[in-house]
């Protein structure tokens, strides 16, 4: 039986559980990606920007997401601050997590073909312009 130990280490005075479960690459700090394509799973702990940059697989961010004209093929997946896409497509479902204050996407002529689902304590607030489009829906979450 395979068993994993879960390390928790100490982070911007926010402490965050990190496995071995998964071959992912991890970024800390102050991350900026521009134009590249990523063909493997990523993971940023911290805020993270992201420029004209195609994402083959899921994206997890442990912080801030900014992004402007990239292209995600797979779920988006956001654990602590705010996220905010600024003409980018997403072709999966965007997942935003928080349980300390009310989670927020910002959407400035983006398109999400899935879902944005926010788990937490409160609903999610969608800021989003007439150009944004968001094709299936939101789950505990407003439109404001």
């Amino acid at each position: 039986m395979l068993t994993r130990r879960k390390l928790a280490y100490p982070l911007f005075g926010v402490c965050v559980l990190l496995s071995n479960a998964a071959a992912l690459q991890t970024m800390y700090g102050s991350v900026e990606i521009k134009n590249t394509t990523l063909t493997q799973p990523v993971k940023i702990v911290g805020m993270g920007k992201i420029r004209d940059t195609v994402v083959d697989h899921d994206l997890r961010v442990f912080g801030f997401l900014k992004s402007r004209n990239s292209h995600f093929l797979s779920n988006l997946h956001a654990t602590g601050s705010d996220l905010s896409l600024c003409q980018d497509q997403v072709e999966g479902d965007v997942h935003i997590t928080n349980y300390v204050k009310r989670p927020r996407l910002y959407l400035d002529q983006s398109k999400i073909s899935g879902k944005v689902i926010f788990h937490g304590a409160v609903r999610g607030r969608v800021v989003m312009d007439k150009g944004s489009v968001i094709a299936q829906g939101i789950e505990n979450g407003d439109v404001v």
